[in-house]
């Protein structure tokens, strides 16, 4: 199945959120998101200090969330 631009438009705004939130809780990320399927559906993003991950997924399950992860549950350890 192919990204279509609303897709985009979803994927660039989860990635914000994300990165929004790491950051409250004093994380350090990666610059570059790593695939977790062979779509892209699933990608994540690590923490350079703490090694936790902030994961987002364009296509949850009814039950699933956008965005989820150690990252943006709870503060980095090494920064706070």
């Amino acid at each position: 199945m192919l990204f279509t631009f609303q897709d985009r438009n979803k994927e660039r705004w989860l990635k914000s959120k994300a990165r929004h939130s790491t950051k409250l809780r004093g994380h350090r990320m990666e610059k570059s998101w790593k695939r977790l399927d062979a779509q892209g559906w699933e990608q994540s993003l690590k923490c350079i200090e703490c090694g936790m991950e902030s994961i987002i997924d364009l296509q949850p399950l009814p039950n699933g969330v956008d965005i989820s992860g150690e990252a943006i549950a709870l503060n980095c350890p090494v920064r706070w």
